[in-house]
């Protein structure tokens, strides 16, 4: 009879972040040991993803790697680490993709102040704007507010309109002259 003492290999990676956006790098890199490496011993390693509610799947068998994502979500990475003998080990860690919010640039009118605002020679000026969204998502809706800066009173607003449109024209009779909006 014959028999061998192995030590099972002891799991453990690291992520750069746990909570990121869609296509943003999220870096894995193992920090995975086996005892028996200096006497010969090797592993491998396997890596899960499993989204929240969904199906695992086999995403690498690499030390490191890295991921990125093109869905929003809560998902789980799980490390199987296994030895040369068959013995392994498993850890997992739980990271969120969450959407990031755009940034809307008004264009027109085109002041930033109160103090000198854009002159404008009709009662419905057609507001414009540009809409950037570092997930490349387009725009699918908008809601825009006019102010009386005195009152700071909401006095024309559009709702929220499904439309990639970006420019709403202030509707008649909502506004007078003679008064600042932003």
């Amino acid at each position: 009879k014959a028999f061998i003492i192995d030590n099972p290999p002891v799991p453990g990676f690291t992520i750069n972040q746990s909570l990121g956006h869609r296509n943003e790098e999220f870096i894995i890199t193992s920090t995975a040991t086996d005892a028996d490496i200096s006497k010969g011993d090797s592993i491998t390693y396997q890596y899960y993803l499993k989204p929240f509610g969904g199906t695992e799947s086999l995403i690498s068998g690499l030390s490191g790697f890295t991921k990125q994502f093109t869905t929003n979500g809560s998902f789980t990475i799980r490390q199987v680490v296994t030895d040369s003998l068959g013995l392994f080990r498993e850890t997992s860690r739980n990271i969120t993709v969450s959407n990031q919010i755009p940034t809307v640039n008004i264009t027109y009118p085109g002041s930033s102040s109160s103090a000198t605002p854009t002159v404008v020679n009709t009662l419905t000026p057609n507001i414009q704007w540009n809409y950037q969204d570092d997930d490349n998502d387009l725009q699918q809706r908008y809601k825009v507010r006019i102010i009386d800066v005195a009152t700071n009173n909401t006095v024309a607003q559009s709702g929220e309109t499904v439309s990639s449109a970006k420019q709403w024209t202030v509707t008649a009779g909502t506004l007078v002259e003679n008064k600042k909006y932003a």
